[in-house]
């Protein structure tokens, strides 16, 4: 009996820790996106056609993922919300791309991360009702921690003026985004809501395509970026992100998930010698704290309202 115990708690381990890997894969397809998207854009690719590509070839390979498993789709009320919430992941990208291009890399997602501050705002707006003392701390952590990051140090660059507009703005908009997938419900799967979303995102930037132009990379580099970005930046990341919510949860995988921000500011040093200083660490360690804290708080209110 104690070793069959034994071996089912190794078992659990070993499921627990896959699953804990493929949430970092996730986070550090999303971390590097700074390398892929800035270099596609030093070969001439701007970001409106960057991300029509990568969101194009994401949206054709994720649905075809979802018909070949034969996973439900979304129909109805929550087939418009999931279209919807492409339209709002698109202006999202946007806004991140343009502030990545902009702004120190480092601290362009510390900044992004701050989003649960505006679901806890909007939220708190949409029912008329003061934030909880919980939710005023992760409010406090994240804006202090934002603060940290973006301050001018020695050894590091600011993130101020349009760049810290932009990734404000992504970060909103990453809010209503969340708020809205709340509405989806549980009948269809998450692959073919992620297939939805991918591809709402794509026809919304291909109307800014057909207006602006495209521009397609001119060496084998940029073509090498954007199918990075599509397949390893956002196909991989969000099925292992997904593979790993099932083992761990979506609680403890959105809490894992906070190493992105860490992943892009080592990208940032490595590839383009963006150093941050202590203080920027320091303020960066805050901005995950509140989200993490948040993440937990918010699977402590949802078992409430369910009991």
């Amino acid at each position: 009996m104690k070793a069959c115990a034994e071996q089912v708690q190794l078992e659990c381990f070993v499921s627990r820790l896959k699953g804990a890997v493929c949430v970092l894969l996730s986070a550090t397809g999303f971390g590097v996106m700074v390398l892929f998207t800035r270099t596609a854009q030093h070969e001439g690719v701007s970001p409106t056609s960057l991300l029509f590509m990568r969101l194009a070839l994401a949206a054709l390979v994720l649905s075809a993922m979802a018909w070949q498993q034969q996973a439900p789709w979304p129909t109805g009320r929550a087939a418009w919300v999931a279209a919807l919430m492409g339209a709002v992941f698109s202006g999202n990208a946007l806004a991140y791309f343009h502030a990545l291009n902009r702004g120190a890399a480092a601290s362009v997602p510390a900044v992004f991360f701050c989003y649960p501050v505006f679901v806890a705002l909007i939220t708190s707006m949409l029912t008329r009702r003061l934030m909880s003392a919980h939710s005023a701390l992760c409010t406090l952590l994240a804006v202090g921690g934002c603060w940290l990051t973006v301050i001018p140090s020695q050894g590091s660059a600011p993130l101020a003026g349009p760049a810290l507009a932009l990734a404000l703005a992504s970060a909103a908009c990453y809010a209503v985004y969340v708020i809205l997938s709340r509405s989806l419900g549980q009948r269809s799967a998450p692959l073919a809501q992620a297939g939805v979303i991918t591809t709402s995102s794509a026809l919304c930037l291909g109307l800014l395509v057909a207006w602006q132009g495209l521009d397609q990379p001119v060496t084998w580099l940029g073509w090498g970026c954007v199918l990075a970005l599509a397949i390893f930046s956002t196909v991989v990341s969000i099925t292992a992100f997904l593979a790993g919510a099932r083992i761990l949860g979506t609680t403890h995988a959105a809490a894992l998930s906070a190493a992105e921000p860490v992943v892009t500011a080592l990208t940032a040093w490595a590839a383009f010698d963006e150093a941050m200083a202590p203080v920027s660490w320091l303020g960066m360690v805050l901005v995950v704290a509140s989200v993490v804290l948040s993440t937990f708080l918010h699977k402590e209110r949802a078992q409430e309202v369910k009991d």
